[in-house]
């Protein structure tokens, strides 16, 4: 089944919310990069892994703010980050995929370490 999936962010601006936002109706931008599940088999746990991987790199470049760097931007950046891969692994509906997300171990040999 093919799929393309739109990460789509919500690229916040911390420097603007931290102070009194002058704008009435601002809108943050939203930044949004289609990814294609065609020739992923995600049955497969390894195109499981690898699919996952370039879903959290594609999010975290749709949510860098690009603006100069502070904790509170990266933080901010972060949780967009994981936020859109939330909803692009939610979107794609594949039972090993979420498993995965949510730390399961797939595959042949066991996961050390969660994912989120």
């Amino acid at each position: 089944m093919l799929k393309t999936l739109i990460l789509a962010a919500a690229v916040t601006a911390s420097a603007l919310a931290a102070q009194a936002d002058p704008l009435a109706g601002y809108r943050e931008p939203t930044a949004a990069i289609a990814v294609s599940t065609r020739g992923v088999d995600l049955a497969k746990p390894a195109e499981v892994k690898a699919f996952h991987e370039l879903l959290r790199l594609k999010a975290a470049h749709a949510c860098d703010s690009r603006q100069p760097r502070s904790l509170a931007v990266i933080a901010s950046d972060r949780a967009c980050a994981r936020e859109a891969l939330d909803r692009a692994v939610a979107e794609t509906a594949a039972p090993l995929l979420t498993a995965y997300h949510q730390g399961s171990p797939i595959g042949s040999t066991p996961g050390r370490f969660a994912r989120r």
